[in-house]
């Protein structure tokens, strides 16, 4: 019986997660590999950016990442706004919201701080 391998481009992956690194992310080629990531992932149900510092461009650029992820059902976003001034806050979550206005399965959005 032959099995099928999996393309490379397309991982398996249900999960993204970057939680707790502690990275100060500023724009989108601060954030570029982990678009590539969330692109190819198959199924995605789960972020976790928990724990890292976003600016708005970083976030805008990885909530175009997640658009096509429909399946999203949890988004770990606590912690991610450590050390921004107050008015970058309001447009990055303007970003994240729009991204995840249309997920019919999203049922946990944390973003306490």
């Amino acid at each position: 019986m032959k099995t099928q391998r999996r393309n490379k481009t397309s991982l398996p992956m249900r999960v993204f997660s970057i939680e707790g690194k502690g990275l100060k992310l500023e724009n989108g080629k601060d954030v570029e590999s982990f678009v590539e990531q969330i692109k190819k992932a198959e199924n995605l149900e789960e972020i976790r950016l928990n724990g890292n510092s976003f600016a708005p461009a970083a976030l805008e650029t990885l909530s175009e990442a997640l658009k096509s992820h429909s399946n999203l059902k949890t988004a770990q976003l606590h912690d991610i706004f450590t050390g921004r001034l107050k008015d970058t806050i309001p447009p990055s979550l303007k970003a994240l919201t729009d991204c995840l206005i249309d997920k019919q399965h999203l049922s946990l959005i944390d973003l306490s701080d």
